[in-house]
This record gives structure tokens, sequence and C-alpha cells, in this order.
């Protein structure tokens, strides 16, 4: 049992991982991780496809199914080092995580926010994986549309904190 926490703040300019025994595994022999980068170093994002499943439920005749997609999220940096914590998240976590790059890289360069379509593939093959932001073209990658540009809620003193518990038992 694992307590998991991604911290990307922009305030201070880094971001953080954590790793550590949950309250109930203390005395177990489950190591810590500790990782901290600068957000400045970040060159690109990419998410890998970690789960794509469909679960079917009968009720009362009626048959429902759903397609439920995960993924993990890789840093790659500009002195070509990579980091992938060990955290699945729902795309709505990685739209976010890509959103707030796009607004802390702003005034790194001179981009206009481009309107890209969104294609939503049928079919999710694990283990692909896909550049979702890019220091060099963070509006050029079609998985998560740039963000209303007449909302102002992207200011760099908010930070991204994600917190997931992982009960697995190896």
């Amino acid at each position: 049992m694992m307590d998991k926490t991604l911290i990307i703040d922009g305030q201070e300019s880094v971001g953080m991982f954590k790793s550590q025994p949950s309250k109930y595994a203390k005395f177990c022999c489950l190591s810590k991780t500790h990782r901290q980068f600068q957000l400045a170093d970040v060159k690109s994002v990419s998410q890998t496809t970690v789960k794509s499943s469909q679960t079917s439920n009968d009720s009362r005749g009626y048959r429902t199914t759903q397609t439920i997609i995960t993924y993990r999220v890789r840093f790659d940096f500009v002195n070509g080092q990579h980091f992938q914590p060990e955290i699945v998240m729902k795309p709505e976590e990685v739209q976010q995580i890509v959103q707030f790059f796009r607004s802390f890289n702003q005034g790194r360069q001179n981009v206009t926010p481009q309107s890209i379509p969104i294609s939503y593939p049928q079919y999710y093959p694990v283990g692909t994986s896909e550049t979702v932001y890019s220091l060099d073209a963070p509006y050029s990658y079609p998985a998560y549309p740039p963000q209303d540009p007449n909302i102002q809620n992207t200011h760099l003193d908010k930070s991204i904190i994600k917190k997931y518990a992982n009960f697995e038992v190896t």
C-alpha cells in the first residue's frame, strides 16, 4: 500500500513526485521515493496508455458498455533525460498537466494558440505512447485542445497536486 503524490508548483517552479508507504504499512519493507525537477527544464510531456477496458453490466435486461482509458505521464527534459512517475491518471488529469505547462511556458515563447479539431479513435491500444505537449510547439498536439482564451484562470500561482493511493500487494 503506497501513497503517491505528484505536485506541480508554478509559484516555486518545481515538480515533485513522492511515494511512501501508507500509514497502515509503515513497518513494511516498502521504500520511499522522492524526485524533484525544475519546470523550466521540461521540454515535452508524453502519455502512455496503461489500461483500456470495456465493462458490461446487465441490469434489468439492459447492457451498458463503457471504455475506461488510463495513462501514465512522462516528462522529457531538455538535457535528454526523462522521468515517468508511477502514477496512473485519467485523461482529465493529463489534460490539466498539459494546460498548466501551456500557461507556464506562455511567457517563454511567442506562440499564438490555434484551434485544433479533436478526433477520438475507436480503439485504444495499451502501451501506445504519444507526445501531448512540447515546448517547441505547445498547441500542435491534438490530444488536448487549447484552453478557452476567454477564461482567465491560468495564473502561475496555482499548483497541481494529485494524490493517489495504490493498494496493490506485491
